[in-house]
């Protein structure tokens, strides 16, 4: 998990890009602050929700260090005087969405743990071809939905993503995250 913390850090330090392109070769650096998708399965969420708030802990803390291990690494290098790579303090921006996918009906199920080999819905690709051609209703087969969550990291807000009915926005502006910035402060 460590490593996905620090991929996702990493992305989120505004550093230089250069962009190079056919045409006019290679553009001079410009400083972009980063954007991050985490998506997984719901079954999965937990991880993904532990990954974006240990990374929103640590960008409120304005640092992290590289090679740390575990949650505690950045008390433990901020104790032992060791500086890591330096994330300014700034603001930043949590976006959620939670949505069903639906697959087409008699596709496998890929989700570990749900499939029953008995009922798959597994038919011979000449006989598919067959009833198609000659008109005959197809196999019908139930159509497989998994559920997704999506959360979108950045240190800069995303208005086309505040407008979106189906995303809930969060943000270290937000009262409540104000008042745990100051009760934080006082400890």
């Amino acid at each position: 998990m460590e490593k996905r913390i620090q991929a996702v850090l990493n992305h989120l330090a505004d550093r230089p890009i250069a962009h190079t392109t056919k045409e006019r070769g290679a553009s001079p650096p410009t400083t972009r602050p980063g954007v991050v998708l985490l998506h997984s399965r719901v079954l999965d969420s937990n991880k993904l929700i532990s990954i974006a708030e240990i990374v929103k802990q640590r960008v409120r803390e304005g640092y992290y260090s590289r090679g740390a291990e575990g949650a505690g690494a950045t008390a433990a290098s901020k104790k032992q005087g060791k500086k890591g790579s330096k994330l300014s303090k700034t603001s930043w921006y949590q976006y959620n969405r939670i949505y069903d996918v639906v697959s087409a009906p008699g596709a496998a199920d890929t989700t570990p743990g749900t499939g029953d080999d008995e009922d798959d819905d597994f038919a011979p690709m000449m006989h598919r071809f067959t009833e198609a051609m000659s008109g005959k209703k197809a196999l019908q087969g139930r159509a497989n939905i998994t559920t997704y969550m999506s959360i979108v990291l950045s240190r800069t807000p995303i208005a086309e993503l505040q407008k979106n009915p189906e995303i809930s926005v969060q943000a270290s502006t937000d009262p409540l995250e104000v008042e745990f910035e100051q009760w934080m402060a006082r400890t």
